[in-house]
Formats: C-alpha cells, sequence, structure tokens
C-alpha cells in the first residue's frame, strides 16, 4: 500500500482472487482436495489483501467521527451475501445434483474469476483518491479524543489484543458451523441438502 497505493492493492488484491476462482476448474477436472485447498488459500489470500486495504482506506475517506459508520455500512453488503450464498447454494448446487458432478462448481466460479477481473479493470480505470500516511495520520490525530486511544507499546495494547482474540473465535465459530452445518442436517434430521441450505440462510 505504502510504495503502489491502494488502488493497485486493490487491483492486485482482486487478481489474486480471480486466479485462486479459476485453479478451482482444474481442481474439480481432475477431483483433487488437495487442488480445491490450495484454490480456497489463494481467493483467501486476495480477500484478505482486498480487506486488509479497504478498512482503513474506508476509514479515511470522510469524516473520522463516521469512520465507524463507513465501516459497518461497507461489512453490511458482507452479510447480505452471507444469506444469499446459501439460498443460491441450494438452488444451484444441490438441486437435481448427483454426488460426483461438480461442473457446476466449475461454472460458478469461472462467473465469479471474469466478475472479479472485471472489477479489477474498473479499479484500473476508477480515479479513486489516494490515502497518504499523514492523511492516515491527521484522521488518528482527530479520533483519538473520541475513542481514547493512547500510543503504547505493542505489548501494552490490550485492546488490541482482546480484539484479535475475539475476531479469532469469532471467525473460528462462523466457519466451523458453515462448514458442518449442511452435512449435520442431512445426518440427523433427514432433510436434504436443499433443505438444509435454506435453512443455514435462514440461521
Amino acid at each position: 500500500m505504502r510504495k503502489f497505493g491502494y488502488r493497485w492493492t486493490f487491483i492486485t488484491g482482486l487478481c489474486i482472487y480471480g486466479v485462486g476462482a479459476l485453479m478451482f476448474w482444474p481442481s474439480a477436472v481432475y477431483r483433487s482436495f488437495g487442488g480445491f485447498c490450495g484454490s480456497l488459500f489463494i481467493v483467501g489470500s486476495g480477500l484478505s489483501t482486498l480487506e486488509t486495504s479497504a478498512n482503513p482506506f474506508i476509514a479515511t475517506c470522510g469524516p473520522p467521527r463516521l469512520s465507524e459508520f463507513r465501516l459497518e455500512l461497507s461489512q453490511s453488503f458482507q452479510a447480505i451475501g452471507s444469506v444469499m450464498a446459501p439460498l443460491l447454494a441450494s438452488r444451484v448446487f444441490f438441486e437435481n445434483a448427483t454426488p460426483n458432478d461438480l461442473s457446476k462448481v466449475q461454472w460458478t466460479y469461472l462467473g465469479i474469476a471474469a466478475f472479479v477481473f472485471l472489477l479489477a479493470v474498473v479499479f484500473y480505470f476508477a480515479p479513486i483518491p489516494e490515502v497518504t500516511d499523514a492523511d492516515m495520520a491527521l484522521q488518528a490525530e482527530q479520533c483519538s479524543g473520541l475513542t481514547g486511544y493512547v500510543d503504547k507499546p505493542m505489548r501494552r495494547q490490550y485492546k488490541l489484543m482482546f480484539g484479535v482474540a475475539a475476531q479469532f473465535c469469532y471467525v473460528g465459530a462462523q466457519v466451523g458451523v458453515a462448514a458442518n452445518f449442511i452435512n449435520y442436517a442431512v445426518e440427523s434430521a433427514g432433510l436434504t441438502a436443499s433443505q438444509a441450505s435454506d435453512r443455514y440462510a435462514i440461521g
């Protein structure tokens, strides 16, 4: 971000994400579990690059007193995706699906890759303002009275450590439930995968 700026960081994150999405095609063709794990790792790397750069960019672009609101508003779109994804999965992946047919996965991730690369092109041509270290320092100084932040050594930043621990537990629980809910509902309640996916979306 410091060397190339936010716009190029966004573009790089989107390209990494797109490459990971494209790798699902050969992983599905060869039915490779390791390939799927590697593809997910690359997709996650792209997403983490995007989120790590987008959050401070969103927080800095605007009045300091509304930075939390801007972050919450942008993150709310992720919640919409969390509800829509299982609903779409129940109609795309699980409707009339045979256990060994991965073609729907291939085409879905190919569509995602095409959309992500298109978004990278849009970011290339979009006139996005750059945020410098001086801008971020000014923002931190203006916010310090609102948040009570005191500059201390890293080992004494207890709120940060508690925040990291809370986020670790939250994401771990979220991924654990997401990864196992459908199988659990199918095995314990006798639901179809499509019905279980709908129940997960409601939950």
